[in-house]
């Protein structure tokens, strides 16, 4: 399938396509997930999806999020030149676990990271996933009421030591971007006080996305019902490199219903590379100051 093919080309570029074999069968052997428990992060047990949190005391300043919620990106790359999904959605390399340790260590919020549902898990538990969690239905509202969980069990952990209302930021790479839309927008729906969607290299209109690149179909249920939400509120903000072959900027406008007002082509920056320098440089010091 064409479908994937550009997918697994991107990877293979980047990371190396995903072994057969499950390899990460406890997230704290994970890398990028081991540098952040050395960094104070801590395991939300009970969370649906992997959650760690990383809490700092309430701010005195008034102003910038008490909170940046961090959504992981769509996971490993397809197999067989892009015809075979992984059979572990674990990410080998994430952009995600590395915005988040930069975060951790530049700015005085607490930093709230979610993994997507059957990421990280050991395979006792991972035998009870489907395919299609990762593949078809990464979007889908079953997959939204799962990471919705997760955020909300770190925000209410978050809470107890912090305000009552927190002011919220929600980040996601690639396809954790159109998740942090729509984790934002329910979030808004409840009452959070969320202050900022912030999308990097991601497919935010996944129909218009799809159809440029012949993609197979993706189930995105009430998505642009999301899109809709955040643009009404105006807190989105999204970013696209100039470099990327795999996100384009025309796959971010949606000829539908809903038109991104703010969207910045960013130069020299590709899918994955540059975007932990971007953020750090640019849109990290701009929330801050």
């Amino acid at each position: 399938m064409r479908s994937h093919l550009l997918c697994c080309l991107c990877a293979v570029f980047l990371f190396g396509c995903a072994s057969a074999e499950l390899q990460v069968a406890d997230a704290s052997k994970h890398p990028q997930v081991k540098a952040l428990l050395s960094l104070g992060f801590i395991n939300l047990t009970g969370a649906p999806t992997l959650t760690l949190k990383k809490t700092r005391g309430a701010r005195e300043k008034a102003v910038g999020p008490d909170v940046f919620v961090f959504i992981e990106g769509d996971g490993a790359a397809w197999t067989l030149f892009g015809t075979t999904p992984p059979r572990d959605p674990t990410p080998r390399g994430s952009v995600a676990l590395g915005l988040v340790r930069t975060t951790a260590i530049k700015s005085p919020a607490s930093v709230l990271y979610v993994a997507r549902p059957c990421q990280f898990l050991a395979s006792s538990t991972f035998t009870k996933c489907a395919t299609e969690a990762w593949a078809s239905k990464r979007y889908s509202n079953e997959q939204l009421a799962l990471l919705l969980s997760s955020t909300e069990q770190g925000l209410k952990s978050l809470e107890k030591k912090m305000l009552p209302r927190l002011r919220i930021i929600l980040v996601g790479h690639s396809g954790g971007g159109v998740m942090a839309i729509r984790v934002g927008a329910e979030l808004i729906r409840r009452g959070h006080e969320v202050v900022g969607v912030v999308t990097l290299a991601s497919p935010i209109d996944p129909i218009t996305w799809s159809e440029n690149h012949r993609f197979s179909t993706l189930d995105v249920d009430t998505y642009y019902n999301d899109m809709d939400l955040l643009a009404q509120s105006q807190v989105a903000t999204h970013y696209v490199g100039k470099n990327d072959r795999l996100i384009v900027l025309a796959d971010t406008r949606n000829r539908y219903r809903y038109t991104p007002k703010e969207i910045t082509e960013v130069a020299g920056v590709g899918h994955v590379a540059g975007w932990l320098e971007y953020w750090e440089h640019v849109i990290l010091s701009d929330i801050l100051d």
